[in-house]
């Protein structure tokens, strides 16, 4: 995995985003952080773009989200039968990049992804990063909150920042084959530090059968709003962004090109 421009600066701390498997919560939420930080002015951030050589069976397009929809589009149309990604960085932050992933290819290649991601991120010299998801687990006794999980050797500032969230138990466990991949080989890389940031979640009824949906409208309930904004608050603590406001929903739309309703079994966190 290469990036469409080599002179393209990547800060040492990267949001991940990548489509949750249930509401797209921790998507929405890095969109969210994106807005409060660079704003819809085109020029107060630099992207660049990556491919995934695999077909993806669901795509994610943020909407009204310039310059990164833009970047999308334009991704799309060099690679149409690849996942698209789009790195960019606010001038205002520097330090801080955002990785959105718009879709994923068939579970058994997921993990290859993640692996190239990783890697790509690990030659550009990133030092930490920070995965926000709204995503389905089990083995933890309150689903209705963020819960965190990152390194034992953890920067004493990231783990003071996140002292008021509760740490993923040994028990967990998810589905979000993404989410799962990224805790354990991210353990292994020379990447310092992986922070993810885990709101209990379960996919709208019907989800999985819809051609397409917009999530945050069709899919919008009592908690929609609450999970996002609980997500950017635990995100805006994790990279040390002081004076966010409350989210508002993204829209995002999601098609389902390979519907796949039967889950893959429960995967383990690392």
């Amino acid at each position: 995995m290469k990036l469409s421009n080599s002179e393209f600066k990547l800060g040492t701390t990267v949001v991940l985003a990548y489509p949750d498997d249930t509401r797209l919560g921790g998507y929405r939420a890095t969109l969210e952080l994106w807005k409060l930080l660079a704003g819809g002015d085109a020029h107060s951030s630099s992207t660049c773009t990556a491919s995934f050589d695999a077909l993806a069976a669901e795509v994610v397009q943020p909407q009204d989200v310039s310059p990164i929809s833009v970047a999308f589009d334009r991704n799309d149309a060099e690679t149409s039968k690849q996942v698209s990604i789009v790195l960019a960085t606010p001038v205002s932050h520097p330090e801080l990049s955002f990785c959105l992933v718009s879709g994923l290819p068939a579970s058994e290649r997921i993990p290859e992804l993640v692996d190239s991601l990783i890697s790509l991120l690990e030659e550009h010299g990133v030092k930490r990063i920070v995965v926000p998801a709204a995503a389905n687990i089990t083995g933890v006794k309150d689903r209705d909150r963020v819960w965190v999980e990152f390194p034992a050797s953890a920067n004493k500032h990231i783990q003071s920042r996140l002292t008021t969230l509760a740490c993923i138990p040994s028990t967990a466990q998810t589905s979000d084959v993404f989410l799962s991949a990224l805790s354990n080989i991210a353990a292994m890389s020379g990447i310092g530090e992986t922070v993810l940031l885990v709101h209990g979640d379960k996919r709208p009824a019907g989800s999985a059968y819809r051609q397409s949906a917009v999530f945050g409208e069709d899919y919008a309930d009592s908690d929609d709003a609450d999970i996002v904004s609980a997500l950017v608050r635990a995100l805006a603590m994790a990279v040390g962004v002081d004076n966010t406001a409350s989210a508002v929903p993204v829209k995002a739309v999601r098609e389902r090109l390979d519907v796949d309703a039967a889950s893959k079994g429960l995967q383990v966190f690392g």
